[in-house]
Formats: structure tokens, C-alpha cells, sequence
């Protein structure tokens, strides 16, 4: 395939027919539904965000107690997404709602096109399967009315990987571009999203090595990541006088009690929401097949957050928050597993 063909078909493969998306309308209006049946939930950890915020927003910095520069939070761009809510005279728990609301929609949205672009950009009802999986999900649910910022790196982690394909694939600089942008939001947002650049960066690596050059325009993608991330952890360690934030050093034990926890915690992930089924599902994705590689990757990327939450033990919040970031990636694999 000449270099014009293969653009033109990835082209194809973004915009297709205009009906396609139309069908989306059903899953995500039960995902609204579900949100709204949970809209009185808010999670008390939000307060610890909304108080960043608020001195923020009236010009004291990045904050819990005024004079006092601790890093107490591991959701950075979510505090500055909620300051605006101090501004315009909001109220930050609505705000925060919303911001979520809109983040698991958006989501949604990119499983259906990451599973249409994986199918060669073909119209199949195998494309809508992650899309209802995401919108059947009590932690999508719960998370987005939290007031917290899982689904933000839900959307952000969905995103990061599937504009790292199409990039990898087609070489077009918007596409390396949007991947450096999601991927920086995931980066921004929670640490473990670094794990996302990462991927970014190998992805970029097996290109060069099987096609024995650079990718044209992946400079877009590094100039964007780089751009962000080095200004902002140069301003944290100047700011905070510490590389790590403080929260880390309380997930920074190990040993066989944390693990025996974390085990126990992997394994109520499994039973929630049929998980375990879906899990099943997307072993199938590895089987040979067009675009093996970018399955393989979903699927190792969802076991790598698995090991994290063993590594890291027991999570005191409910319904699985810390394996969002690649939740759309795993019903992606299930829907290619089943494809």
C-alpha cells in the first residue's frame, strides 16, 4: 500500500459513514441514567481537592493549610480543572460532577472508535460491545459523581492509547500530537498516568525498530509531553522541595502482608461486574489477527495495572477506582476477544 492509500484509509477509518456514532446514543444514555441514580454520592477525599482549589482560586497556591506548601494530593489537574468553580461563584461539588459526567461520556465514546479503528475501520456491531461493557459499569457510575478524578484518567488513559496506535500507524502529526496532549493529562492527573507516556515512548521504540527509522512527526508527540511534564515536576520539586508527593510514601510498603492484601483486592475485582468474564474475553484479543500488537499492548497494559494494585495492597475506596485508567482499554480487548 502506497503511503497515500494507507492515509487515505486511515482517514476512513476515523470519519466512516455518519450513522455509525448514532447507535452510541443508547449506551450512553443508560451510563446517564446510572449516574444519576448515583448523583447524591460524593466522596469526602473531593474536600481535600475542593480546599487545593479554593486557595488556588484566591491566590495562595497549592494549599491545604495557608503558609503550609505540602503536596497532600495526587490529582494535580484535577484541582486546577475544579479552581474555576471558585472563580465564576460555583459550587465545586456540581462542578466537579459534571467535569466527571462529561469525562466518562467522552470515554465511551473513544472505546467506540479505538474498537472501530482496530477493526479496520468497518462498520460491525462488534464495535458497540466496549461502549455498553463501559456504560454497564457500577464504578464508571460511582466514580464519575464522586467528585474526584478517576474518570478523568479513564478518559485521558483511553485516549492516550488509542491516538498512540493511530499515530504509530499512520504517522499523521494531529494524531501524534492528541497523543502527546492525552497522554500528558493522564500524566497530570494521577502519577500513575506516567505510565502512559511510557507506553507512548515503546510504542515509538518498536516503530523505529521495525521499520529501521524514525516515525515522521513524533516529535509532536514528544515536543508536547516534554513541554508539559519538565516545566511541571521542575515546579513541583522547587515548589514542594520533593520529587515524590507526600501521599507516596504511605503506598510505599511492601512485603508479604500488603501483597496478601493486594492479592485479595485483584480478586474482588475480578468478581465485581463480571469482570472476571470480561478479563476472559480479552485474553481471546491476543490471538493472531489484524493489528495483534495494539491488542497485545491493551491487554498487557490492563495486567500491569493488576500487578499495581497488588504491589500497592488494598484500596480504601469502594468499587475499584485505581484500575479505571485502563478500564476502556480492558473492554476494548473483551470486544476484540469476542470479535
Amino acid at each position: 500500500m502506497t503511503p497515500m492509500a494507507s492515509e487515505a484509509a486511515s482517514n476512513n477509518g476515523l470519519r466512516g459513514s455518519w450513522w455509525e456514532p448514532l447507535p452510541l446514543i443508547l449506551p450512553a444514555s443508560l451510563l446517564t441514567w446510572c449516574m444519576v441514580q448515583l448523583a447524591g454520592y460524593i466522596k469526602d477525599d473531593a474536600y481535600i481537592s475542593y480546599r487545593y482549589a479554593h486557595h488556588l482560586a484566591d491566590g495562595h497556591g497549592m494549599v491545604y493549610n495557608l503558609g503550609e506548601k505540602v503536596e497532600g494530593y495526587t490529582n494535580f489537574l484535577w484541582i486546577v480543572l475544579c479552581a474555576p468553580a471558585f472563580w465564576f461563584g460555583a459550587d465545586p461539588v456540581v462542578w466537579s460532577k459534571v467535569l466527571g459526567a462529561g469525562c466518562a461520556l467522552g470515554a465511551l465514546i473513544t472505546t467506540f472508535y479505538a474498537s472501530r479503528w482496530l477493526n479496520g475501520g468497518r462498520p460491525s456491531p462488534f464495535n458497540y460491545v466496549a461502549p455498553i461493557l463501559l456504560a454497564c459499569s457500577s464504578s464508571v457510575a460511582l466514580w464519575a459523581m464522586s467528585g474526584m478524578a478517576p474518570c478523568l484518567m479513564l478518559f485521558a488513559g483511553t485516549a492516550a492509547v488509542y491516538f498512540t496506535w493511530r499515530a504509530v500507524d499512520d504517522e499523521r502529526a494531529l494524531h501524534f500530537a492528541l497523543a502527546g496532549v492525552a497522554m500528558s493529562v493522564a500524566a497530570l492527573t494521577r502519577p500513575e498516568g506516567h505510565m502512559f507516556v511510557i507506553v507512548g515512548g515503546l510504542a515509538a521504540g518498536i516503530s523505529v525498530l521495525r521499520h529501521r527509522r524514525l516515525p515522521r512527526n513524533v516529535w509532536w508527540m514528544v515536543g508536547i509531553a516534554g513541554a508539559v511534564l519538565v516545566p511541571y515536576h521542575a515546579w513541583r520539586v522547587l515548589y514542594f522541595g520533593d520529587l515524590l508527593p507526600n501521599t507516596y510514601y504511605v503506598k510505599a510498603a511492601a512485603g508479604p502482608e500488603v501483597y496478601k492484601e493486594g492479592l485479595k483486592e485483584l480478586g474482588e475485582l475480578l468478581a465485581f461486574n463480571l469482570n472476571w468474564l470480561i478479563g476472559i474475553l480479552a485474553l481471546f484479543a491476543v490471538f493472531p489477527g489484524k493489528r495483534r500488537g495494539q491488542r497485545l499492548m491493551a491487554v498487557l497494559l490492563c495486567a500491569f495495572f493488576m500487578l499495581y494494585l497488588v504491589k500497592i495492597g488494598r484500596d480504601e475506596m469502594k468499587w475499584h477506582r485505581l484500575f479505571l485508567p485502563v478500564l476502556g482499554l480492558y473492554v476494548v480487548a473483551a470486544a476484540e476477544g469476542m470479535r
